[in-house]
């Protein structure tokens, strides 16, 4: 799938629930409202998260729920935030209505094709293509430099600040501000 049409339905999904991406918002909440119970815990080594989808079957560890997400308690705000919005991208680039068990690895350098895409779709629903350019020009506009945008919208979309920088190339954010 391509970038277009993983930001496409990164939008949809966000959409499809009611949510205002403009100045960022729950991703609890957008799981929840996708079905899904949300959960922390201490994961073995490695582990970032996990997905289970029984969707229409059986209840799942002990929830109420045949969706859920269960992300390694010691993580960081942000990086809690991704890898549930990591997690949702399985379930809706994967298919929903079928049943998924997917895991997220601690970063090692090595992606497979398919983790790319999850993590796209990822970036996508914390930092839709539209809100976020728009603010982006709107704190340009303002003369803020590169470096404090940066931080600001990591702040505002509350996502870590590598996404934030990747999601700014991929969209030509970047382009000419070299030597700033």
């Amino acid at each position: 799938m391509d970038r277009q049409e993983l930001d496409e339905r990164a939008s949809a999904a966000i959409r499809e629930h009611g949510i205002d991406p403009s100045e960022g918002y729950d991703i609890v909440s957008l799981a929840k409202r996708m079905g899904f119970f949300v959960a922390t815990a201490s994961l073995d080594d490695g582990e970032d998260g996990f997905i289970m989808v029984n969707d229409g079957g059986e209840r799942i560890l002990g929830t109420n729920s045949s969706k859920v997400i269960v992300v390694e308690k010691s993580l960081d705000q942000y990086l809690k935030r991704f890898v549930i919005a990591h997690e949702l991208g399985h379930y809706e680039i994967n298919g929903r209505n079928k049943p998924i068990f997917a895991h997220r690895k601690k970063r090692d350098g090595t992606r497979a094709e398919n983790e790319q895409e999850v993590d796209h779709f990822a970036a996508s629903l914390l930092m839709p293509k539209e809100a976020f350019c728009e603010k982006n020009r709107q704190l340009s506009v303002g003369g803020m430099s590169l470096a404090d945008r940066t931080l600001e919208l990591t702040r505002i979309f509350s996502a870590p600040m590598e996404s934030v920088l990747r999601r700014m190339d991929e969209l030509g954010l970047l382009v000419g501000e070299v030597g700033e």
